[in-house]
């Protein structure tokens, strides 16, 4: 009799090491199909408020997004001033990402970004979003222009100190102020962006531009390979008058130094 309760122990403690075993299994399945099972990252939409804002008022950017580890928001500005936040762009509710930016001064354009990395470190990026505070002035009176926009070098590396952008702008009035606005998103990071503007000088309707967007500096920690940038140049003239090429995107690529 004793041997069989000893027997009958055996079993039933095997039978619970396949059970809790088994237990344990499943488990980190499903911690492994969780892992696979996220999806590929996606910007379903982005929404701004008010669409058509007056001077010195906040703006508030919702965007919806899937399977995402980080998002972040870029806010390029030009013909007037005013601040982001760019960078990181908070989830406040599942799924559902949000910013305020602002304020800003009348006749500024904004150009409006958002970068979203999945859990494997994929990068997208949403479609732009052209904001006007106030009044910005866009005609054909002064045949204000910006043409033969390129850079160099055309394919960029990690290697490379910076991109130079050249472009010719015209105007049969004096140009007040130009310059280089861009936006970059990093696969690991939140992205940056900046910009830089100047005169053309006393009584000059036409003006040769250049402008550097640096890869290295203060950014060197940051700036990868598929690192994805996009700039545009605008000016205005003394009538008020603006001008902004469409964007213009490149990425860089690895080379070993």
């Amino acid at each position: 009799m004793h041997r069989n309760m000893v027997m009958s122990m055996m079993v039933m403690i095997i039978i619970m090491i396949s059970i809790c075993g088994g237990c344990l299994k499943d488990d980190n399945d499903d911690n492994d199909d969780g892992e696979e099972n996220r999806g590929t990252v996606t910007i379903i939409d982005v929404n701004v408020d008010p669409q058509d804002p007056e001077p010195g008022e906040n703006i508030t950017v919702k965007a919806t997004i899937v399977n995402c580890s980080l998002a972040h928001i870029q806010v390029g500005s030009y013909f007037g001033t005013g601040g982001g936040p760019s960078g990181y762009m908070p989830e406040v509710r599942d799924n559902e990402y949000e910013s305020t930016i602002g304020s800003f001064e009348n006749g500024t354009e904004l150009w409006i970004m958002i970068g979203a990395t999945g859990w494997n470190n994929t990068l997208v990026v949403s479609q732009e979003i052209i904001i006007h505070v106030g009044e910005v002035k866009r005609s054909n009176i002064t045949s204000l222009s910006i043409i033969n926009v390129s850079f160099s070098p055309q394919s960029p590396t990690i290697v490379n100190d910076s991109v130079l952008v050249t472009a010719n702008i015209t105007s049969n009035t004096t140009i007040s102020r130009r310059g280089l606005e861009h936006i970059r998103f990093f696969p690991k990071g939140s992205g940056g962006g900046g910009g830089s503007g100047s005169g053309s000088g006393p009584g000059a309707n036409e003006s040769s531009f250049e402008q550097e967007i640096p890869f290295h500096g203060a950014f060197d920690s940051t700036w990868d390979e598929e690192s994805i940038v996009f700039f545009r140049v605008w000016a205005k003239d003394d009538s008020g008058n603006t001008a902004v090429t469409n964007s213009i995107t490149f990425s860089l690529s690895k080379e070993i130094r």
